[in-house]
């Protein structure tokens, strides 16, 4: 029985180890190789073809709608850190990085695209700043995608490469709509319906979601991408559909697992119980251990442990947890990490 009980805890120190290794690893771009097949060459800049006016138009409209993403972008993050908006600013932050680490490369033989001159933010508007971003965004993306078919129509395929990989960096997960009633269906929606069409989604998100994680050591992230824009579509397209709360639990989940997204994370998290009330997957729970150890607003934690006691009983660890860090936190106390259960 000792031995029994010694093998337990060691397993559960690996699986805390496993968590901590992979709890919010962040997005990296994916390296240019060179000589490899289907391979390109790691260069810094790319030149448009001298006397090619075409080419030069197509380039330079790309790059305008580049350097404007980038300004709205610029923009919103200062007004957010002027109101001291630290969510939104963090966001913008995330994502300009994004946006510079997709394209690696610079155009040379094009004119000088410079940014507008600042603006004043003194009654700017946080809604009109993001929808800003937000068309300048798809401005961008839908620039990318008409300079890879003009060089691919051209025959270029070595740039039109080049553009393809440059858009595949450009990760879909480091983009935002700044406020979440615009990401997600409202909390009062009642879904209620069986939707086939949702059901085979959910299927195959959540093989896809497995797969992803039956390393802890090593995530497919690939594939938590895939199950993550999965179950988007639900939610998106099927937002009646009875499999919507389970969704977004999954989406809180993958957002914090594995994208180090945790205001993200708690707002699904949420909806998930506000969907479906009786929902026993752990919901509530999850919620309270990010609001507790990572976002450190312990008030908020503690709503929800009491809440794990009302409404959760399908999990006896939990139930424990919240328990005793009830009773931490009443005492005034700070608690350790690794009394988190692993899920």
């Amino acid at each position: 029985m000792k031995t029994s009980i010694q093998t337990g805890k060691l397993l559960l120190l690996l699986a805390i180890a496993a968590s901590m290794l992979t709890t919010g690893c962040d997005w990296k771009a994916s390296p240019i190789r060179k000589g490899i097949k289907g391979g390109l060459a790691p260069i810094n800049e790319l030149a448009v073809t001298p006397g090619d006016e075409a080419e030069l138009a197509a380039v330079t409209a790309t790059e305008v709608a580049r350097v404007q993403y980038r300004y709205r972008l610029t923009v919103l993050r200062e007004y957010c850190n002027t109101v001291g908006d630290a969510d939104r600013y963090g966001w913008s932050g995330q994502e300009i990085k994004n946006l510079d680490d997709a394209q690696w490369f610079t155009w040379t033989g094009i004119p000088e695209v410079l940014p507008p001159k600042g603006e004043s933010l003194s009654d700017a508007d946080a809604r009109l700043l993001v929808e800003s971003v937000i068309a300048t965004r798809s401005a961008y993306k839908k620039s990318m995608r008409d300079l890879e078919k003009f060089f691919s129509g051209r025959l270029s395929v070595e740039k039109a490469k080049f553009v393809n990989r440059a858009r595949m960096r450009f990760d879909p997960v480091r983009t935002y709509l700044y406020f979440f009633s615009a990401e997600a269906p409202p909390e009062n929606m009642r879904p209620v319906n069986i939707i086939p069409a949702a059901e085979a989604l959910y299927t195959q998100a959540h093989a896809a979601y497995k797969r992803a994680s039956l390393i802890p050591l090593a995530p497919d992230y690939k594939k938590q991408r895939e199950a993550l824009r999965l179950f988007l579509t639900i939610t998106e397209q099927h937002p009646t559909s009875t499999r919507s709360p389970l969704a977004a639990f999954y989406i809180g989940h993958i957002y914090r697992e594995y994208f180090n997204e945790d205001v993200r994370a708690v707002m699904w998290y949420e909806r998930a119980w506000t969907w479906d009330h009786r929902i026993q997957i752990g919901a509530r729970f999850q919620a309270a251990v990010v609001w507790d150890y990572r976002l450190e607003n312990r008030e908020r934690a503690m709503e929800l442990y009491h809440d794990v006691l009302k409404f959760e009983f399908n999990d006896v660890t939990n139930r424990t947890f919240a328990k005793r860090r009830i009773a931490e936190l009443t005492e005034g106390g700070q608690g350790g990490l690794t009394e988190i259960p692993i899920r």
